[in-house]
């Protein structure tokens, strides 16, 4: 799976498929270790909108 899943339907399809044969699934969201440093030379806008997706799809209540 990307590491750019950033929303509950980016990765919806694999815990199905994760149940269906009987696997635990965990979805971990990893923090800032890098420093903020670009090494992918990911555009500013697509991790603007990686950025946007993510925190609109963390439900903290």
């Amino acid at each position: 799976m990307a590491n750019t899943s950033t929303r509950e339907q980016d990765v919806k399809r694999y815990l199905e498929i994760a149940k269906e044969f009987g696997y635990i699934s965990f979805v971990i969201t990893v923090e800032n270790w890098h420093g903020g440093i670009n090494s992918h030379d990911v555009p500013e806008v697509t991790l603007e909108r990686m950025e946007n997706q993510l925190k609109n799809s963390i439900k903290i209540r």
